[in-house]
């Protein structure tokens, strides 16, 4: 610069740097909650017994009091309750995103105070680091598990500084976008916080310009783990996971990051095998409570019924249920037990979804003592005529028991629907069944419940065929209803008989078979169901295990081979077609129809 220029500024004044303006704070709350109290009180109640707690739940809040004693110079982790405060009051800027209390700013309940301070509280002497780099929470449905999944996640993102990458994890999309959108609508319903923030909501993500943050929703269906480095991994629903791969990627990931978190929160499942992901992660946490495992890295919290305890009083649900009567209906979780004890399908649901119980993925179906009140004993197939019949077939192992139930549908005075069941089995004479299995069989087959057919393996259509071609001509429009599978060739003799139309493939599983389980299980509790007192039918009706899938559907299995269930599959096979309340025969023209 020249100096006549210099001259010519030395006396002007920089222009003022222009301030950014500031953000919103969000709104206030009305009164201030001392979370480190409320969090002190709540384990109080629980060691004094003035809140009802399992043992699991005794024992979490046992651990956090030993390790609080273990603090001094030899133990490398400190409390610093203001931490998990802190956690707590961002919590409680956040709404409840549905119910009678939607867009209302969420009030923690003590249980979730206790567990947010125990959890975050703890950091590293030196680094500050989290403690506990797992945070494992089994909990009962309905106890606002992804209220806390979501609002800890968005914890991590607006208050991170280190370029956080957050992702919502779980098998199936859809399941892994329930956290995120949860996320998103909060957010939506709360722009102060959104803005004060500065997180940006996008349809797939959101992000934090300021540190580079995101958190997005990812799920094995396109191995979206691969290659991501997070500083908060939320797995939700584990029990429900139907490998191992998802679980074990998102653990290599979180360990690339020193103050990652992964959060598992889930309830309990069915599938206590071996190989379940679930139930081993569930086993984990469960063994760090109990004292059989130590792991100073994982905080881990079980909410559960003492599995001695009667499943049908109050006293139990309140144990497993921490809200109930805050986000659970005390008169619908009675309503549920009601049904629950008299049907043991819904048992395990119950049990699982209420209770926090893990259950096998089967359980028993039939209450026989309600199966045989149903015995009809002055019931004969003649007092039928020509009335058409929905003839289930179940033809099992070309060695095996193969099954014919006819069933029979009528109307009582009130306008409920009866069914009148008529069975019969079919069985290779030299069968290793036979030869290996329940004597009652050849008492069975004596009584003529049971035709043993000549040789090892058994022809469908030289020995169940003529009988099925004999049905449909003495009872016209009767429907043949039969999983295809091993049934090509009987299939192709019905039609060329001329029967196309009066055949309906039934799809095998719980998609198709769920409905009429529960028709079939509702009926006989009822009382309408009508039977001979096939002793055979029994036996099959008693075999059945229900296996029950995430959403409550059940489909038939057993136990081991020895326990047949062919008559009873077939029973159900018919009652697809029969529980509808329609004419049996097709008469479109369609052709051969498939369920």
């Amino acid at each position: 610069m020249s100096s006549r220029a210099a001259v010519a500024t030395a006396g002007r004044k920089r222009p003022a740097k222009k301030k950014a303006a500031p953000r919103p704070k969000p709104a206030a709350r009305t009164g201030v909650r001392d979370h480190a109290k409320i969090a002190e009180a709540f384990a109080a109640s629980v060691l004094d017994g003035s809140f009802p707690a399992g043992k699991l739940l005794v024992a979490a809040v046992k651990r956090q009091a030993a390790d609080l004693k273990r603090q001094g110079p030899s133990f490398p982790y400190v409390f610093d309750v203001e931490i998990g405060a802190k956690a707590c009051r961002f919590l409680e800027l956040l709404p409840h995103v549905d119910g009678p209390k939607a867009r209302e700013n969420c009030v923690l309940e003590p249980w979730q105070v206790w567990a947010v301070v125990a959890a975050y509280s703890w950091v590293a002497k030196v680094t500050r680091y989290p403690r506990f780099r797992r945070l494992t929470l089994f909990v009962a449905k309905g106890q606002g598990k992804t209220f806390l999944a979501a609002g800890l996640a968005l914890h991590c993102l607006a208050t991170g500084t280190f370029s956080e990458k957050i992702y919502s994890a779980a098998t199936t999309r859809d399941q892994a976008g329930l956290s995120f959108q949860t996320a998103r609508m909060m957010l939506n319903f709360r722009p102060d916080v959104r803005d004060h923030f500065g997180l940006v909501v996008e349809q797939h993500q959101i992000v934090r310009p300021e540190s580079g943050s995101h958190f997005k929703p990812i799920s094995s269906e396109a191995n979206s783990a691969e290659g991501k480095i997070p500083a908060f991994i939320l797995e939700d629903e584990i029990h429900a996971h139907k490998t191992r791969d998802l679980h074990d990627n998102l653990r290599s990931m979180a360990a690339k990051v020193p103050y990652s978190r992964q959060v598992v929160i889930s309830t309990a499942g069915f599938d206590m095998s071996p190989q379940a992901i679930g139930y081993e992660v569930f086993g984990y946490a469960r063994d760090i409570l109990l004292g059989t495992v130590t792991d100073d890295s994982q905080f881990a919290l079980i909410i559960d019924a003492d599995r001695e305890l009667d499943p049908w009083t109050p006293e139990t649900w309140r144990m497993a249920n921490p809200n109930l009567g805050v986000s659970i209906d005390e008169i619908e979780v009675a309503n549920e037990a009601n049904e629950a004890r008299q049907r043991p399908s819904k048992q395990p649901s119950f049990f699982t979804k209420r209770l926090n119980w893990w259950v096998q993925s089967a359980s028993a179906w039939m209450d026989l003592d309600a199966w045989d009140k149903c015995l009809d004993k002055e019931m004969r197939i003649e007092d039928f005529g020509t009335d058409p019949a929905f003839i289930g077939i179940d033809l099992a192992q070309t060695r095996d028991l193969c099954a014919k139930v006819k069933v029979f549908t009528r109307h009582a005075e009130d306008g409920q629907r009866q069914y009148f069941v008529f069975s019969k089995g079919y069985l290779p004479g030299l069968s290793p069944t036979l030869r290996d299995g329940n004597d009652s069989l050849r008492v069975w087959a004596r009584g003529g419940h049971l035709q043993l057919t000549p040789g090892t393996s058994m022809e469908p259509t030289r020995y169940i065929l003529p009988e099925i071609l004999e049905d449909l001509d003495r009872h016209p429009g009767s429907e043949v209803c039969l999983d295809p599978w091993g049934a090509v060739a009987l299939v192709q003799e019905l039609t060329a008989n001329g029967y196309e139309n009066q055949v309906v493939q039934i799809r095998q599983g719980a998609k198709t078979q769920s409905a009429p389980m529960q028709e079939l299980e509702a009926a006989t509790l009822d009382g309408r169901v009508h039977h001979t007192g096939d002793p055979l039918l029994r036996w099959c009706v008693g075999n059945v295990i229900a296996v029950s899938d995430r959403n409550g559907n059940v489909a038939p299995n057993r136990e081991s081979d020895g326990k047949k269930i062919d008559c009873a599959v077939a029973l159900i096979n018919a009652l697809v077609r029969a529980m509808l309340g329609m004419e049996p025969a097709y008469s479109d023209g369609r052709g051969l129809s498939e369920l």
